[in-house]
This record gives C-alpha cells, sequence and structure tokens, in this order.
C-alpha cells in the first residue's frame, strides 16, 4: 500500500518541545499525521534499564494522555487512533537455565536469531521450538520460522534477556487500539457526560451525637450519559476547620428505582467542644464538580466517647 502524501510523521518529544503555531503550520492541509512514541522500548530494549519497564509503561500513559490533550486542544484533531508495533514480555527475576534454548538446537543455517524468534533454512530444524510457517524470504531466498514456548528465550549474544518480544505469544502479538473521538459542544454527535449527583435526604439537620448516620441520593441512575463518581463527605466549622471523619460514597448505581440508589453513611465527630449556636456545615465534594454544603447545628452536651447514638 502507497504512503499517503498528505501525511506526516513526528515524534513525541518534537512535538512537545514545538510552540503552537509551529504544530500548526506542521499539520496544515495533512490528512494523517503519525505521532512516533517509544518510552518504553526505549528503557525496555536496554539491559541497564530493562528493570524500570512498569515505571516506563505508568510515564507511557501519562505522555500519551498528554499527546491526546495537544491534539485536541491545539491541531483541533478529531479522530485519534492509539496502538502500538507489538506487546512485549517481561520476566522481573533473572531467568533460570531451563528458561534458555542454545543456538545449538538449530541443525543447519540460521539467517536471522533473536531471544523470540528465529528465521533459518528450509532444510533446518530445531527441537522443543513451534515451527512457523511463512511465505516471505531474505534476499530472494526462501525461510521458516521457529518461536519458543512459554516464556523461554533463545540464548543471544548481548545483555537484555528479561525484556523481549517477536515471539508468537499471546502477550506478544496482541496490540491495543484506543479509538478517542475529540468532539467539542458544537459538533453534532457531541454528548456530554455528567456526574450523577448526590444530596442528603435526611430531614433532621441537628446533630448531637459523637457517632450518627446519614442518608443520602444518587440522584441519577448512571448510564450513557452520567458517568460514575466519587463524593467525599466530611463536616467542617465556620472557617472550613474538618471536624469529622471524612467519608467517601461511590455513586455508581444503574438502577432507575430511587430507593436503590440510596446510601446510608456513618460519620464520627472529634472530641471537642461544640457551640450549638454556631453553624456547622457538611461538605460534598468530588474531583470536578463545585463543593456542595449543607448547614447543621451540633448540640452534644458533653463530647466525650459515650456520644453514641442507638
Amino acid at each position: 500500500m502507497p504512503a499517503n502524501p498528505e501525511s506526516v510523521a513526528v515524534t513525541y518529544k518534537e512535538l512537545l518541545q514545538m510552540k503552537k503555531q509551529e504544530r500548526r503550520d506542521l499539520v496544515a492541509g495533512k490528512e494523517v499525521i503519525y505521532v512516533y512514541h517509544n518510552t518504553i522500548d526505549a528503557l525496555g530494549d536496554k539491559a541497564a534499564t530493562e528493570t524500570k519497564v512498569f515505571e516506563a509503561c505508568n510515564d507511557a500513559i501519562d505522555e500519551l494522555t498528554a499527546i491526546v490533550k495537544i491534539i485536541v486542544n491545539d491541531l483541533s484533531g478529531v479522530n485519534i487512533f492509539i496502538t502500538a508495533d507489538h506487546g512485549f514480555l517481561y520476566t522481573y527475576k533473572p531467568l533460570e537455565e531451563s528458561q534458555k534454548i542454545s543456538r545449538q538446537t538449530f541443525n543447519g543455517d540460521i539467517l536471522e536469531l533473536g531471544r523470540r524468534y528465529a528465521l533459518v533454512s528450509p532444510e533446518t530444524n530445531a527441537d522443543y521450538l513451534l515451527p512457523v510457517k511463512t511465505e516471505r524470504t531474505i534476499g530472494g531466498e526462501p525461510m521458516k520460522g521457529y518461536a519458543p514456548q512459554d516464556t523461554v528465550r533463545i540464548k543471544v549474544q548481548g545483555g537484555g534477556e528479561n525484556y523481549v518480544h517477536g515471539g508468537i505469544s499471546m502477550q506478544e502479538m496482541v496490540v491495543p487500539v484506543i479509538v478517542y473521538k475529540g468532539m467539542r459542544t458544537g459538533y453534532k454527535k457531541y454528548v456530554e457526560v455528567q456526574n450523577p449527583g448526590l444530596s442528603l435526604i435526611s430531614e433532621s439537620h441537628k446533630v448531637s451525637n459523637l457517632m450518627f448516620s446519614l442518608d443520602f441520593l444518587q440522584k441519577q441512575p448512571v448510564g450513557d450519559k452520567v458517568q460514575p463518581c466519587n463524593y467525599t463527605l466530611h463536616f467542617a466549622d465556620d472557617v472550613g476547620a474538618p471536624v469529622s471523619d471524612f467519608q467517601t460514597v461511590i455513586a455508581d448505581r444503574t438502577s432507575n428505582n430511587a430507593s436503590d440508589r440510596v446510601f446510608r453513611v456513618r460519620f464520627t465527630l472529634k472530641q471537642m467542644q461544640y457551640n450549638k449556636n454556631k453553624l456547622y456545615r457538611l461538605v460534598i465534594a468530588n474531583d470536578t464538580d463545585a463543593p456542595e454544603e449543607v448547614e447543621f447545628r451540633i448540640d452534644i452536651a458533653f463530647a466525650d466517647d459515650f456520644g453514641f447514638d442507638l
């Protein structure tokens, strides 16, 4: 398949270092923009840094998120595909000799050899390896392939044997494909996703014990336009200082029946003196919306270890 002449390729680091106008000039009039990112391979393929491959995976997720934000916000990108050229195997512990196969197992010509694959002449055979049929040639010469089973490696020169790829295991051959649609409010198919909302339904707004329970309603069921949300609840005084423990409600219920979306939450107030004439606040917060506050009065005659409600 011929390359698209209206395309451009750029590395993640190059794109990151560009100014906004430079990015726009680069992609102007282009139909396909290919962004190459190799944080995982850059560390995993080197013996000195392959032990950091798990850290590299976490870094890669953060960096890919940053790329998507640049494409959507700076370049007005809409159709974004995130994929990989291959998967990999990683073994943290040192490999045992039983997990390695010598090149001496091949009884003929080896055309190309890697830790997880071998390309050999058609008459060459190998014990303990899986044959792989191929119609391809090397330099016009026919060939066939072999691959190790399980996590076995083929011994080759050089360091770096814990992080490998090139074999025929599921982990090496199956790669993710994430399709991201960067739509704004003006797009025809744009659907605004919102939080379900959480409201206090207990009628009394007066507390008379150090330990007590309140009921909360998840306002909407989770669905296509409503996403799950974690809410943090606590009590605070008139200057915002917490006077209770912090509780979390995971609002992820999908039932259309409101009674199925009721949460009972138990709070414990700090052992301190409370002024019954002051207003305290129940704070309902999440990561995206403005906090909601509900006024309460706390009237506890003697705040000690015996302030339980029965």
